[in-house]
């Protein structure tokens, strides 16, 4: 099919646009393997270079620093933290950065017998992590819990949260995020009504049972106040509100049954738990662990239009954490103008949080790219851009392309890919 337009001035051939199937390399989002470090023991660099896995674009970085709870960081331990982001980033890896005392599932006996120790690890430690914005997509966590998952430990009442939530801000200064383990934890931290940006959650319990392992509450907001746990349906929602902001995910793992916060859990459906990971703007997810979970998603299949219908939930879920952009038409605009209208839709979870820049690249023999007046950032999932591109004079066959504005990193669309831009046709403009 040919579009010819103002008596042959303009003439579009278009290409078929197709969604290829796969998860997409993209900055900023994805499946996340753990790899974990000590700050009193050099880290094995070739080790973990062969270790990283090449599909993912983020990593998690677990860091302990249990052999230093009864004295400040020495330098050589700092240097080390520092050893180990520089290696990251030369890798063209962003972090997931945990912090902990504990790694064995014992907190209040990891953690130091003085607050004032913990406020100063803070200080220290920020130090270090603040020159590599960037490289460090969020903090988890505040350095104290089981694990790094903020329970299990002395130091996390209401008055002591809110100091810790003041050095740990103060340390990391604006370069970087952080986030906490509940709704509960953030809301204790902000006066009703504040939205922060800086600050995000994360959930280690997602779909474990009714309450994500104690993530929610049973009561309605109404009943329970702005600082307490919320029923499950209302929490989704706030988490939703945070991850639209911050970057938000964490581990899914097994239903099971459990005693005290935690509620026996229901299985859900394939559709319940693509809606709950659209509902929370999920981003990143671990791809180790539960193995139980994951397998499950394995072997049950998707049923649903396009490409992805048969193919595997795991399969599914990891194309769609964070962002995904397809382009699903390209056709000429008002009459008697050189312009193509295309659309783009974000099929992802949720949106990409950094300005981005939409490429014209025109292949005439020689290439030749102009950015163009739309940035996809804050794009929501199920969401449509369309742009109106004015095209210059000549013979070219035009595809789009996509970065990111900070550091010109390529972002792939989810099309069948030519030269990693999506083909949108051939153009002659007289």
């Amino acid at each position: 099919m040919s579009f010819i337009l103002n008596k042959k001035k303009f003439t579009f051939c278009p290409n078929q646009l197709e969604e290829g199937i796969g998860a997409l390399c993209n900055p900023s989002r994805g499946w996340y393997q753990i790899h974990t470090f000590s700050l009193d023991v050099p880290p094995d660099f070739d080790e973990l270079y062969w270790s990283l896995e090449k599909e993912d674009a983020i990593v998690l970085a677990f860091v302990g620093i249990g052999a230093f709870r009864d004295t400040n960081i020495p330098d050589d331990a700092l240097a080390r933290l520092s050893d180990i982001l520089t290696f990251l980033k030369e890798q063209e890896r962003e972090v997931i950065l945990r912090i902990a005392y504990d790694r064995l599932g014992r907190g209040m006996e990891a953690e130091p017998a003085f607050f004032d120790t913990v406020t100063e690890h803070m200080r220290q430690l920020g130090a270090v992590i603040r020159r590599f914005p960037g490289t460090v997509l969020v903090v988890q966590g505040m350095l104290l819990g089981s694990w790094g998952e903020m329970h299990d430990s002395r130091f996390l009442s209401a008055v002591r949260l809110k100091k810790l939530f003041s050095v740990w801000r103060e340390a990391l200064s604006d370069a970087v995020p952080f986030a906490v383990r509940t709704p509960k934890q953030w809301r204790l931290l902000h006066k009703e009504g504040e939205i922060s940006f800086s600050v995000g959650l994360f959930d280690d319990g997602m779909f474990g049972s009714d309450s994500n392992l104690g993530t929610y509450g049973t009561i309605s907001r109404k009943e329970a106040g702005w600082s307490a746990a919320w029923r499950m349906e209302e929490e989704i929602d706030f988490t939703g509100m945070v991850g639209a902001a911050i970057p938000f995910g964490g581990e899914a793992v097994r239903e099971t049954c459990s005693s005290g916060s935690g509620s026996a859990a229901h299985e859900i459906s394939p559709e319940e738990t693509v809606e709950r990971l659209r509902r929370t703007n999920v981003c990143y997810l671990n791809r180790i662990h539960d193995p139980i979970r994951l397998n499950q998603w394995r072997k049950t299949r998707w049923q649903g239009d396009g490409v992805w219908n048969g193919k595997s939930m795991f399969d599914y879920i990891g194309a769609h954490l964070g962002y995904r952009f397809l382009v699903t038409a390209a056709k000429p605009g008002r009459p008697r103008e050189a312009k193509l209208r295309v659309c783009i839709v974000n099929q992802g979870f949720t949106s990409i949080k950094e300005e981005t820049e939409l490429l014209l690249c025109m292949d005439r023999g020689q290439t030749e790219t102009v950015a163009l007046p739309y940035d996809l950032k804050g794009l929501a999932g199920g969401q449509m851009l369309e742009a109106e591109i004015a095209l210059p004079k000549g013979e070219y066959t035009a595809s789009l392309k996509l970065r990111r504005k900070r550091d010109q990193r390529a972002i792939l669309f989810a099309n069948v890919l030519e030269n990693g831009g999506v083909l949108l046709g051939k153009v002659a403009v007289i």
